[in-house]
């Protein structure tokens, strides 16, 4: 079984079409917005794995673990200003995620992907009302 991995590009994709338009102050910004998203969602997998109760199947969050092996192998890989991606190479942190024949899975790395992405898009959103009430 793999090592749990996701990379998360979903702040720029659109900017990397842009890149050489965005003035070196732009670029610097997003990085730092990058850095402090990427922190955010490790430590969301992070409360995800730490939890004080095991799960369920009903509430498979927050997953319980009993070792500290899996936190310290949480880790947040910043790729470049536009990307990052959050990895965990303990051998069977994939085991969680997608589950085996005797374990449903639990996906606390997808959960924290998804919370991000519902908090971006609700970040995006206010931004883009903000800039079209301005006009």
């Amino acid at each position: 079984m793999a090592a749990a991995t996701v990379e998360w590009q979903g702040l720029t994709k659109m900017l990397l079409i842009l890149k050489e338009k965005i003035p070196a102050a732009c670029q610097s910004a997003l990085h730092e917005m990058t850095t402090e998203m990427g922190a955010e969602a490790l430590e969301l997998y992070k409360q995800n794995l730490n939890g004080g109760n095991p799960s369920t199947d009903s509430d498979p969050l927050p997953v319980g673990v009993r070792t500290g092996e899996l936190l310290a192998g949480a880790r947040l890989v910043i790729t470049n200003q536009y990307a990052f991606k959050l990895i965990n190479d303990v051998p069977y942190a994939g085991f969680l995620e997608d589950g085996t024949s005797k374990m449903a899975p639990r996906h606390p790395l997808q959960n924290a992907v998804d919370v991000m992405s519902i908090r971006y898009q609700t970040e995006a959103g206010k931004a883009m009302t903000t800039i079209t009430e301005a006009q």
